[in-house]
This record gives structure tokens, C-alpha cells and sequence, in this order.
């Protein structure tokens, strides 16, 4: 993990009245631009992304005035560094991205790993972690940019009406297994907890365009079948070489399910075509 030398192409203000802080985080954090205030007042209606708060400072009472009086500072960073948990006691509800940090001599390590981990373009793309509440029938997701979401059992393609058994993250963490009561195997990846979950992203099922997904799903199967005879390979080759279980890739195959950004990318390198061909709307 990259720190002191990293560069973010963020810009930071770091609030704090101890000049040691100060000097670490202004030598040590790596952004772009490090700003550094004594006061929480002075930081109102200042232009920076990340905002790295000492729980410390002597108007900290004041708080949440710059969130009250900008409103534009409700969706950037916070970042708060305590002695202790006590130290929350003025927060009331936090900021929508916020995290805390010991505050001392490991805070600005702390800080600049979370923050490399949060600007890596594909953090968004990678699960950190999979618990499952079975009283829910959901999966609690949480990707590596911190983001955390509920993904019911039903809305992963390709499962059943049986119970979940066990589960893992995949290798290169891209994707997790679930295996059912019944014997029955899916690989859920990243991009299908976005469409489920994420009203952000490009491809969410809220969008929609008025095109049945049932129908895609069968176009796509269909596409994907056809060029897999033409390159004369059997169910079980193309489940190999795309590294899908076999299963899986029936189920595809058949239009049972809309397949995945990611699920494209693997067929289509597989079979050496490109996702526009897999899936594009065509008139």
C-alpha cells in the first residue's frame, strides 16, 4: 500500500491547532494540495474535497456550522481523527462520507491508505467483504471504495428457493460464491450488486428504457449460444475458458437471467468478440 509518496489528485484541508499534525499530514499525505486551518470556522466555505478534522481544535462546538452554512460541503469527505470515542460527542449525524481515524502519530499513515484505496478507479470493483442475514434472505456487500449495500438472494441470478449454505469472495475478489442447500452454485459479481443496488450507477435497474429485461436476457442468450457453436466449442469449453461454472453459463445461455457488465466482459474475451456484439440494441 502506497503512502508517504503517494499522489491524489485531491485537494485536502487538514484543521488542527497542533503544529506536529500539521507538519505530518502537510509532509506526509501525498494530495495535490494540503491546506492546513486552526480553526473549524475558517474552513467555511473552503474549496477543498477532503476535510481531515482534529476533534481537538478549540471551536469544534460549532460543528455542524459548515455544514449548515455550504451546503456543497454535505458531499465532500470528512474525515475525523479522536483520542477517543468520547470525542464524537458534538457530531450528532455525521456527514454522508465521513470515517474516523486514532488521532497521533499513525493518523496520517491511516488516513492516506483509506484514502488510496477510495480514489482507486477500480475499488468500486472490488468486494472487501459478504455477510449474509439469513432472517433477511439479503447479502450485506461491501466494496473496497467503502460503499456497503443490501443485496437480496432473490435479486442474484441463477439462485433458488433453497436456503444458503455457505459463501466466499472470489478470486481477484471481483465476484462471490454462493452455494445453496440444494447443491446449487452462483457466482454473483460486483457490477449485479450495482444494478441492483447502487442508484448511481449506469447501468441500474431503477433506469431503465422501457425494454423488458426478460426479453434482453433471451437476445443476449441467444447471441452468446450462436457464437459459441460457430467457434465449434461445447458448453463446457466456454464455461472453461471464461471461467464461469458450467451451470451458470446454461442458465446464460438460455435467457434466464440479464448477465452482468462483468459476465460479459469474460464470454465475449472468451470468444473473441466484443460486449457491443453480446449486447448492443440493435434496430
Amino acid at each position: 500500500m502506497k503512502t508517504e509518496n503517494a499522489v491524489y489528485p485531491i485537494s485536502a484541508c487538514v484543521i488542527t491547532a497542533s503544529r506536529e499534525l500539521a507538519d505530518d499530514f502537510a509532509g506526509g499525505l501525498g494530495c495535490a494540495e494540503v491546506e492546513v486551518r486552526q480553526r473549524l470556522g475558517d474552513v467555511i466555505r473552503e474549496d477543498s474535497q477532503v476535510y481531515i478534522l482534529d476533534t481537538k481544535v478549540d471551536d469544534v462546538g460549532i460543528w455542524p456550522a459548515p455544514l449548515l452554512l455550504d451546503s456543497s460541503a454535505r458531499e465532500k469527505s470528512w474525515l475525523f481523527l479522536l483520542s477517543e470515542p468520547g470525542d464524537v460527542w458534538f457530531l450528532g449525524e455525521p456527514p454522508r462520507a465521513c470515517a474516523f481515524f486514532e488521532r497521533g502519530a499513525g493518523a496520517v499513515s491511516s488516513v492516506a491508505s483509506y484514502l488510496e484505496k477510495r480514489l482507486d478507479s477500480e475499488a468500486s470493483r472490488r468486494i472487501e467483504r459478504v455477510e449474509y442475514v439469513e432472517g433477511a434472505r439479503s447479502f450485506i456487500v461491501g466494496l473496497e471504495d467503502g460503499k456497503v449495500y443490501a443485496l437480496g438472494l432473490d435479486d442474484a441470478a441463477g439462485t433458488d428457493s433453497t436456503g444458503v449454505e455457505g459463501w466466499r469472495i472470489g478470486e481477484g475478489r471481483r465476484h462471490f460464491e454462493v452455494r445453496q442447500r440444494s447443491g446449487n452454485v452462483v457466482e454473483v459479481p460486483w457490477d449485479a450488486v450495482l444494478h441492483h443496488c447502487e442508484p448511481g450507477y449506469e447501468y441500474y435497474k431503477g433506469r431503465g428504457d422501457g425494454e423488458d429485461e426478460g426479453g434482453r436476457a433471451g437476445v443476449i442468450g441467444g447471441r452468446i449460444r450462436g457464437l459459441r457453436e460457430r467457434r465449434g466449442f461445447s458448453v463446457t469449453r466456454l464455461a472453461e475458458l471464461s471461467g464461469m461454472k458450467r451451470p451458470n453459463l446454461s442458465r446464460l445461455e438460455n435467457g434466464r437471467h440479464a448477465p452482468s457488465l462483468e459476465t460479459l466482459e469474460r464470454v465475449a474475451d472468451a470468444l473473441g468478440a466484443t460486449v457491443g456484439e453480446l449486447a448492443a440494441r440493435r434496430g
